[in-house]
């Protein structure tokens, strides 16, 4: 039997006002210039009590500060989000298009898998490929949306779905970890392997130490390169529910080397 869960979450937003005084010297004619903004916040409570989520609050059971002050609440929305459910009972969108439109909806968590391949060993990516998935279809309820993304890709091209089959298929079947390959497959890599090659005394080798420490320089910056792009993605998509599950076994984080 599949157990079934729900948790609430109570949605509001309120608007910040900040008025700004530019300053005129006293000798000008020009009157003093007031500029106003309005910045319109969203917050996420999840309110609980003995560890169970409380449903039933009112908005005027709620209070905002900023800064000490309270802030009006706007809006006020409660939502259920069912979570561990049957990959059966999801349906997934049918075109690109149709998944763009559903990030939108402010009722959908997203979830973006982050392979990051080139810091991964094969061996690895195989052992934590079903555990994850697993994970996913246990966390993941019938409005949520998840998608794949490789240091390779752009943010922009990452499709988002409901259904983890896909996924399970391209993991389970793919060693996708390339940390340890002897033979690199990226052909800009190949470049730096084929410009310095390893020296004779060394036949076992495909690359050189040179050319090993461009190619860990090189997958390092496209990895955080692209995790930037993808969180400057998610915050123009939408500005809740939203996580970046990042497989890595991490980063060395180069510092300049004048010999290269």
């Amino acid at each position: 039997m599949t157990s079934r869960s729900t948790f609430s979450i109570l949605h509001f937003a309120f608007v910040m006002a900040t008025v700004s005084l530019v300053a005129v010297a006293q000798d000008q004619p020009q009157r003093p210039t007031f500029r106003t903004e309005a910045n319109y916040v969203r917050v996420d409570a999840y309110p609980t009590a003995n560890g169970v989520p409380v449903g039933d609050l009112r908005q005027d059971e709620f209070e905002v500060l900023e800064d000490g002050t309270p802030q009006k609440i706007e809006q006020f929305e409660h939502i259920e989000i069912r979570a561990n459910t049957m990959v059966s009972e999801r349906r997934d969108p049918n075109t690109v298009a149709e998944s763009r439109a559903l990030l939108q909806d402010p009722r959908a968590r997203v979830f973006v898998l982050f392979l990051d391949i080139g810091h991964v060993n094969q061996a690895n990516s195989r052992i934590i490929s079903g555990p994850l998935v697993n994970a996913l279809d246990n966390l993941i309820g019938p409005d949520d949306l998840v998608g794949v993304m490789t240091p390779d890709m752009s943010a922009a091209d990452v499709t988002f779905a409901r259904k983890t089959m896909s996924i399970r298929s391209v993991l389970e079947r793919n060693w996708w970890g390339e940390n340890d390959l002897e033979v690199v497959k990226d052909p800009i890599e190949q470049k730096y392997c084929s410009c310095y090659p390893p020296e004779p005394s060394d036949p076992a080798s495909t690359c050189s130490p040179f050319a090993r420490e461009l190619i860990a320089r090189r997958r390092e910056k496209m990895t955080l390169d692209a995790l930037q792009d993808l969180v400057r993605f998610l915050r123009i998509a939408r500005e809740e529910r939203k996580a970046i599950l990042a497989i890595t076994q991490g980063w060395r984080l180069f510092r300049p080397n004048t010999n290269l």
